[in-house]
């Protein structure tokens, strides 16, 4: 039966009994807004993704997110989103063909270059799932043309209600931190495998005066219970090429 308000009280009174009851009831869902939301967990992953401007011109993305034109069928990279209840299988898509991504005459991601040609990168291959803990996985093989390569990045993530994780691992990876004047290499640093968290290495193309920075096994947090991690992002700091080059990234949330 529903209460009946007492006009025998103060009206002072009356009002305060009627504010005390709607911020008891806006609390309460509030609380149940917080717990759903915490039920349900997001996760994405993505082989690779460039978003960048040449010679000053716009930005335009390649790989995820990309549209044709200016991308291609070529340079198209798998990506997938966990459904908004999860999911208890998990859902995987991959190219065996790989990708490039050119912008003009530059080749910003692909395969290991050869003496005659720049190839597709290899194998791509994206995962997510989970319904009480989100998992994410990306995986890129063959990583070229010139300034980093290696024979495979990937990166995983997971999430719970109250906590994250993050790894990545760059195998036989190798940055050409200089270049001359035909753009040939000469310094390198090798990536450490195991990876560590936010390993950054710096460097010049000397031959075109471009200057950059790449941060491998990249993990950015959003609280406690979100999560991005990139297996290796590429920040093309210009003045010719001006952008970001992600490769195998992961995101996890609850």
């Amino acid at each position: 039966m529903a209460e009946l308000e007492d006009f025998t009280r103060p009206r002072s009174r009356r009002l305060h009994h009627a504010a005390a009851m709607v911020t008891l009831v806006g609390a309460s869902l509030a609380f149940t807004g917080q717990a759903d939301a915490a039920a349900d967990p997001t996760g994405s992953a993505c082989g690779y993704f460039t978003n960048v401007s040449l010679f000053g011109g716009p930005s335009t993305v390649r790989g995820c997110g990309q549209t044709i034109p200016p991308g291609t069928a070529g340079s198209a990279s798998p990506s997938v989103t966990l459904p908004a209840a999860g999911s208890t299988t998990v859902i995987s898509k991959s190219d065996s063909n790989g990708a490039l991504a050119q912008y003009g005459p530059a080749i910003i991601f692909g395969g290991k270059a050869t003496a005659t040609t720049s190839p597709p990168s290899g194998l791509l291959k994206v995962t997510t799932t989970g319904t009480t803990k989100a998992i994410s996985t990306a995986l890129v093989k063959n990583v070229g043309p010139n300034t980093f390569t290696a024979d495979q990045v990937s990166s995983k993530c997971t999430a719970t209600a109250t906590a994250t994780t993050g790894t990545a691992t760059i195998t036989n990876g190798v940055v050409a931190t200089s270049t001359d004047a035909n753009g040939d290499p000469t310094s390198t640093v090798t990536v450490p495998n195991p990876t560590p968290k936010n390993y950054t290495v710096t460097g010049s193309i000397n031959n075109v005066g471009d200057t950059f920075k790449i941060v491998f096994n990249e993990q950015v947090k959003v609280g406690s219970t979100v999560i991005t991690v990139d297996g290796a992002h590429m920040y093309l700091l210009g003045p010719t090429a001006v952008g970001d080059m992600v490769i195998a990234q992961s995101k996890c949330g609850h």
